[in-house]
């Protein structure tokens, strides 16, 4: 720092990490400059803490990338993330996995208890996704009742992706269907205990090398569930070319 400011005669950082006395550490703005006063060089330095400014970005970033009552990706965040997986399977040769999952009969919660109890199912089901998958795959929430999973980096061979995705499509069926329970509260009134069972109808596109743009795949994977919602509920479809 101070070589650089010595040779250019000013410094700036936007974000720079400092500690305090107590050990605790700051992120700060820095900027410094050098002036001569009289024959003698003067170094001035300001240094204004933007802790709460990081928390407001960080806080920004996250209601502009994350559903607010999930805390999953949202749609913006699932199509970079789809593009990611796009490239990843166009390098590395293997297949990948889109999977739609819209639950059956998630209204009749809703009518039944209100948005309260159905937005407490909604946080525990995005739970349950997420154990169902690895750590490099995503799992979004799209809106109302429905997720997205992306399963990357599956087998080269379509066989072998295809039973790789089946697998996590009926890990996610059966874990779906497990019980709700739910404890909904109501201001002045006492917790209502609710036990609810919810299925889902699971739509799952494979896609390779950039077969198809990103509207192209979800799409697929989309129809593939209707196929499965019509045909069920809780029943998992393979999307599948017209001939």
């Amino acid at each position: 720092m101070f070589a650089e400011l010595q040779a250019r005669g000013y410094v700036r950082y936007e974000s720079l990490p400092l500690k305090t006395k107590a050990g605790a550490e700051v992120q700060v703005e820095f900027v410094s400059n050098i002036y001569d006063c009289d024959g003698i060089k003067v170094i001035q330095c300001n240094i204004r803490n933007i802790a709460e400014r990081k928390q407001l970005e960080d806080q920004m970033r996250q209601l502009a990338l994350y559903d607010s009552l999930t805390e999953l990706p949202n749609r913006r965040l699932l199509h970079d993330r789809l593009g990611q997986t796009m490239a990843a399977s166009k390098r590395w040769g293997c297949h990948a996995a889109l999977m739609y999952v819209d639950l059956d009969n998630f209204k009749m919660l809703n009518d039944a208890h209100g948005h309260a109890a159905g937005d407490l199912l909604l946080v525990e089901a995005a739970q349950r996704l997420k154990s169902c998958v690895r750590e490099l795959d995503t799992v979004a929430r799209v809106g109302g009742d429905e997720f997205v999973i992306i399963l990357s980096d599956l087998s080269a061979d379509k066989v072998k992706a295809t039973t790789m995705a089946e697998v996590t499509a009926q890990k996610v069926r059966i874990k779906l269907t497990w019980p709700y329970l739910l404890t909904i509260r109501h201001g002045g009134k006492a917790d209502a205990a609710v036990e609810y069972r919810c299925t889902a109808s699971i739509g799952v596109a494979l896609f390779f090398n950039h077969e198809g743009s990103q509207e192209d795949i979800v799409g697929r994977a989309d129809v593939a569930m209707y196929q499965a919602k019509a045909a069920g509920p809780n029943l998992i479809r393979f999307f599948e070319a017209q001939a």
